[in-house]
């Protein structure tokens, strides 16, 4: 069975949040998607004036959500959505992305002056493995820089 999982760029505290390694967020699937939650104890005032500790939340509708492809690099790092991928002695860069229209997660890279080449990645599974992530696009967009 394949794994599924998801991790999310949250651009307004800048930092990548993980499916199931954040204590503070919870992730869920409902009618529009996945949607995460932050919680934060508060404190409730009540009708007879006592304070009591409660838990509140806010939607996090900011953040930029990428799945896992269900496989690895050359590490054993798994690969998601947004990922740098290299191959040793090369300078080219390659950016894993969902394709709507294959319904499929592609490596897309650029020659010097071309238009961008994309690729199937369940079609070049064995070769993949000899890629490395080195970063994601929003962590680290200076390596798409030419």
């Amino acid at each position: 069975m394949r794994d599924v999982k998801f991790r999310a760029w949250d651009n307004v505290d800048f930092k990548m949040l993980y499916t199931g390694e954040e204590e503070d967020v919870h992730f869920y699937f409902d009618s529009n998607g996945i949607v995460a939650e932050k919680f934060h104890n508060t404190v409730v005032d009540t009708v007879e004036g006592d304070r009591i500790p409660d838990v509140g939340y806010e939607k996090l509708e900011h953040l930029q959500y990428m799945q896992y492809t269900s496989l690895k690099d050359k590490n054993g790092k798994e690969i998601y959505e947004g990922d740098v991928l290299k191959v040793e002695g090369s300078k080219r860069r390659y950016v894993v992305r969902w394709n709507n229209e294959e319904s499929a997660f592609t490596v897309t890279y650029k020659y010097a002056n071309d238009d961008p080449a994309e690729w199937v990645i369940s079609e070049f599974r064995e070769v993949l493995k000899t890629f490395e992530v080195i970063g994601n696009i929003y962590e680290n967009p200076e390596l798409l820089q030419e």
